[in-house]
């Protein structure tokens, strides 16, 4: 979600960010469910703008995988920590405010409750504010859809798959040759 100018051919924007997250489970017919909390996580993203209008992003995200499934009269809770790697493209029509999409990867750090690995499609949007006079240093905000495509049922007979909806709010600052 980061922003460089058209003169920055060399330079790479960095977030800092925490996340609040939303999971919306996706249950085959047999099985009912739901999220079980708003879910804190963070990490970092790596972004880089061509000709300032579009752009590469790459990021490192912790957040909990939290769910509540009933199946057979019988509840229960879930919390795994996943890694997410978003890839993304993203397009800034306005020095201000930048979209896109891609693709995530993510890879269960705890619980044994889901499978190892986790993948899908990420779309979103978000906005930077410059932090005083330095065009350096700027507050973002980036609101994000995850589509999860991968079956997280460790039991063969059973789908589920998780979409995620994340705030994310943080820092970010310029590095490298060409900067702000």
């Amino acid at each position: 979600m980061m922003f460089l100018t058209a003169g920055s051919a060399h330079a790479f924007d960095v977030a800092l960010v925490g996340q609040l997250e939303v999971t919306d489970p996706q249950f085959d017919p047999g099985l009912t469910g739901s999220t079980t909390a708003i879910t804190p996580g963070g990490g970092l993203l790596l972004s880089h703008y061509f000709k300032s209008v579009v752009g590469i992003e790459v990021g490192a995200l912790f957040t909990d995988y939290h769910l509540r499934v009933e199946d057979a009269g019988v509840t229960t809770d879930s919390s795994n920590r996943y890694l997410q790697i978003p890839f993304m493209l993203r397009i800034q029509p306005d020095p201000a405010f930048s979209f896109g999409g891609g693709y995530f990867i993510g890879s269960n750090m705890s619980g044994d409750d889901l499978t190892k690995s986790d993948s899908g499609l990420v779309f979103g949007g978000g906005s930077k504010i410059p932090i005083g006079k330095s065009k350096k240093f700027s507050f973002l905000i980036d609101a994000r859809y995850l589509i999860g495509g991968t079956n997280l049922s460790e039991d063969s007979t059973r789908s589920l798959k998780v979409n995620h909806i994340q705030v994310l709010v943080g820092v970010s600052f310029t590095i490298g040759k060409g900067g702000k």
